[in-house]
C-alpha cells in the first residue's frame, strides 16, 4: 500500500544499483539501503526494543536495544516452549516388549488411535498380524492392550514432565530463577 510522506516522486520498479545509493530525491529525502542489527540476547528472559536508526554512513542502520522481559512474559515464553517440547516427547515413540520382542511403537495421536480402534474391534480370541519396522508379530487382543497401556504411560510421563516444569515456573519469583529452568 502506498505510504504518503508529503513527497511526490516515482521510484523505479526494480530499485537502485549499489552505485546509485543513497538516492537523493531532495535535500530532506533519500532512499538508502537498510540493515537491522539485533544484538545477541537471551530470548527466554530478554526482548528487543527499537530499532534506533543511524543514517550517517549512507546505509540506514537500525539497531535494536535489549531489555529484560517482565516476569509474566518470561513465564509465558517458557511455558509455551515447554508445551512444544512435551508434545515432541509425547509423539516421539517408545519401545515396548511384546512376546519377548522389543519393538518401537509410534506414539503420535493418530497411531495411538489406530491401536485403540483395533483393540475395540477385536474379540477376545482374535489375533492380527502387525508389522513393527521389519518385524511381523501375530498380536492378541492382550498384546494390543499392552501397546495401548505403554503408549498411555509414555504420554502421561510427557505430561508429568510438563507439569513439573510448570510448577517450577509458577514457583519462581525472579528472572534468575526462571532463567535457570532448563528445557531438557
Amino acid at each position: 500500500f502506498p505510504v504518503t510522506i508529503g513527497v511526490e516522486y516515482y521510484l523505479p520498479r526494480l530499485g537502485f544499483s549499489d552505485e546509485e545509493m543513497p538516492f537523493v530525491i531532495d535535500e530532506n529525502t533519500k532512499v538508502m539501503r537498510a540493515e537491522l542489527i539485533t544484538p545477541e540476547h537471551n530470548e527466554k528472559t530478554e526482548g528487543t526494543y527499537g530499532p534506533f536508526w543511524d543514517f550517517s554512513t549512507g546505509v540506514a542502520v537500525g539497531t535494536y536495544g535489549i531489555k529484560t522481559k517482565d516476569l509474566g512474559s518470561i513465564r509465558e515464553y517458557i511455558k509455551k516452549r515447554i508445551a512444544v517440547l512435551r508434545y515432541e516427547k509425547e509423539i516421539a515413540g517408545t519401545e515396548v516388549t511384546i512376546q519377548d520382542t522389543p519393538v518401537f511403537i509410534d506414539t503420535n495421536r493418530d497411531a495411538r488411535n489406530v491401536y485403540m480402534q483395533k483393540y475395540l474391534a477385536m474379540n477376545d480370541s482374535e489375533t492380527v498380524d502387525w508389522k513393527f519396522g521389519l518385524t511381523w508379530l501375530t498380536l492378541s487382543k492382550a498384546d494390543i492392550n499392552t501397546i495401548i497401556v505403554e503408549c498411555q504411560n509414555h504420554v502421561q510421563s510427557a505430561f508429568d514432565w510438563e507439569k513439573q516444569k510448570n510448577d517450577l515456573i509458577d514457583s519462581a519469583s525472579t528472572v534468575e530463577e526462571l532463567d535457570a529452568i532448563t528445557f531438557e
